[in-house]
């Protein structure tokens, strides 16, 4: 685990979190590039056991530990990269704190809720941490990963 920047709270106001992430391609655009969405009884996507660089706990079961993370195939080097620098940037408390260390899901085939169409998660390209603090209701001002102390999550 990497140690965070000691000057990042001197500099926080200075970094704004970027906007919440917001998937804009359809679905259509979605199986183009990364292939049907998995479904149940059937096809499942391509994916690969992507290791988290610091021990996750199931946000339902706190006991339950996780190592890794199944992503799509197309993604997981850049999600890879991206954890990495989220574990550089954070130190193991910060990390508790921000609740990065709270699994939600990753893959899992299903439809988004109250839509008609596929969830990110039936790819493999949607990762949920801390949904207890970042649920789906969850805006800018109520979302944990919304408050200025994320702001190196959202750059990673």
């Amino acid at each position: 685990m990497g140690v965070a920047d000691p000057l990042w709270r001197d500099r926080i106001d200075a970094i704004q979190p970027a906007p919440f992430p917001v998937e804009t391609r359809g679905q259509r655009e979605l199986d183009a590039f990364y292939g049907l969405p998995g479904r149940q009884g059937g096809y499942r996507p391509p994916l690969v056991q992507v290791p988290v660089p610091w021990v996750m706990r199931l946000a339902w079961d706190t006991s339950a530990t996780r190592s890794f993370l199944w992503i799509h195939e197309r993604a997981a080097d850049s999600a890879a990269r991206a954890l990495g620098r989220i574990a550089a940037s954070y130190t193991e408390a910060e990390i508790r704190d921000l609740g990065l260390d709270l699994f939600g899901g990753d893959y899992a085939p299903r439809l988004m809720r109250g839509a008609n169409r596929y969830s990110l998660h039936s790819w493999g390209i949607a990762i949920d941490f801390d949904p207890v603090r970042n649920g789906l209701r969850s805006t800018a001002a109520t979302a944990r990963l919304a408050q200025p102390d994320a702001a190196l999550f959202w750059r990673a």
